[in-house]
C-alpha cells in the first residue's frame, strides 16, 4: 500500500513538471495609461481545444492538454497585475468556445483562466482583466454647505461612461431620466444619496441598449462612488439584430478599433486602409491599418482585424497591433 502511494504521487510529480516544460511563457508588452491603483490587460490567444492561461505580475504561462499548441497573439498591459487587487473584473470579449475565469488573483497572486473550444479547428480567443475600482470622484462647486446636486448628477454620468467604455468598447453612449435621490435622516439631512439613470448604448447596427445605472453621492464631503452599471448576466452588451449589410459590418469594425486605440490612450484616429472578407465557419472579417497620435504626439500606425457576425453586426473579436520599427 505504501509503494503503491508513493508510485502515485511520483506519477503526478513526473505529470505536473511535464506540463511546466511544455507551458509558453510571454512577458506582457506595457502600453500607456498606468496608473498606482487601476490598470487592465487584453490577452488574444489562438486556441485547437483546450488551454489555461496563468497571468502572474507582468507573466503569461499557457498550457495545453489536447489539440494543438496555442499562441499567444496579443498580452496588452497598462502595468504588472497586483497580487492582491481591488475589484477584479473578467470580460470575455471574443471566441466560439467557452471562457471561465477559475480563479482571481486574490487567491494565490495570480489570475487563471480556462478556454474549452468546441469545434474542429482553430479559434481565436480574446478577454480583458482589470482592477481597481474607479472613484472616489470629487465635487467641487458648493452650495451653502454642501455640494450642488446638479453637479453630482453630471459627475455620475462621467464615471458611468468610463465604466461602460471600458465594458463595451463602444463610445457611442448617451444618458437619459438622471434623478438625483437625496436620504434625509437626523444625523445628516440631505446630505447623502444615490443618482440614478439609464444609460443609453448605441450599437453599429440595430436599436440602442438600455441598462439602468445609480451612483452614491455624498453632498457634504463632495465626492460621487460606487458607479454601478446593472448588466444582466454574461450580456456583451449587445442585442441580436437582424441581418446588417457590409456598410455596417465596416462601421462596426471602425467604431470598435477606435474605441480601443482610445482606451490605449492614442487620439486623431486615421484609417489609411480597409478590406473586407469571409472564412468559413467565422462570418465576415474586416482589416487594414490605422494611424493614432499618443500623448506625446508621437505618430503609430496599426494593424487591425475584426470578425463580425455576418447576422447581428456584433463584433466578434477585435485585434489592434501596433507596427514595431525596423
Amino acid at each position: 500500500m505504501h509503494n503503491r502511494v508513493l508510485l502515485s504521487l511520483a506519477l503526478m510529480w513526473a505529470w505536473t513538471c511535464s506540463l511546466d516544460a511544455q507551458a509558453i511563457r510571454k512577458k506582457a508588452e506595457l502600453i500607456s495609461g498606468a496608473e498606482a491603483d487601476r490598470g487592465h490587460c487584453t490577452v488574444q490567444i489562438t486556441v485547437d481545444e483546450n488551454a489555461q492561461i496563468e497571468i502572474r505580475r507582468d507573466t503569461a504561462s499557457i498550457q495545453s492538454s489536447s489539440g494543438g499548441p496555442p499562441e499567444l497573439r496579443r498580452f496588452q498591459c497598462t502595468g504588472p497585475v497586483p497580487a492582491n487587487p481591488k475589484d477584479f473584473k473578467f470580460l470575455s470579449t471574443g471566441g466560439r468556445g467557452k471562457l471561465e475565469l477559475l480563479h482571481a488573483p486574490q487567491t494565490d497572486g495570480s489570475a487563471l483562466i480556462r478556454i474549452d473550444d468546441p469545434d474542429r479547428g482553430l479559434d481565436t480567443y480574446s478577454f480583458d482583466i482589470s482592477w481597481g475600482a474607479p472613484g472616489p470622484y470629487p465635487l467641487t462647486q458648493q452650495q451653502g454647505d454642501r455640494y450642488a446636486p446638479e453637479e453630482a448628477t453630471k459627475v455620475c454620468q462621467q464615471a458611468v461612461r468610463e465604466q461602460a467604455v471600458d465594458h463595451f468598447h463602444n463610445a457611442n453612449i448617451s444618458f437619459r431620466d438622471t434623478h438625483l435621490n437625496e436620504t434625509h435622516s437626523n444625523d445628516a439631512p440631505g446630505a447623502t444619496g444615490q443618482v440614478t439613470g439609464v444609460l443609453e448604448l448605441q450599437p453599429a447596427a440595430g436599436a440602442a441598449v438600455s441598462y439602468p445605472f445609480s451612483c452614491a453621492a455624498d453632498l457634504t464631503r463632495g465626492s460621487i462612488s460606487a458607479a454601478q452599471i446593472d448588466l444582466p448576466n454574461n450580456t456583451s452588451g449587445i442585442p441580436p439584430k437582424t441581418t446588417v449589410n457590409s456598410d455596417q459590418i465596416v462601421q462596426a469594425c471602425q467604431n470598435s478599433v477606435k474605441d480601443r486605440l482610445s482606451i490605449e490612450g492614442y487620439a486623431n484616429a486615421n484609417f489609411q486602409s480597409i478590406q473586407t472578407g469571409k472564412r468559413e465557419g467565422a462570418g465576415d472579417f474586416v482589416t487594414g491599418n490605422i494611424q493614432g497620435i499618443d500623448e506625446r504626439n508621437r505618430l503609430a500606425v496599426f494593424d487591425f482585424t475584426c470578425a463580425v457576425s455576418p447576422t447581428s453586426g456584433d463584433v466578434k473579436s477585435v485585434d489592434v497591433t501596433r507596427r514595431t520599427k525596423h
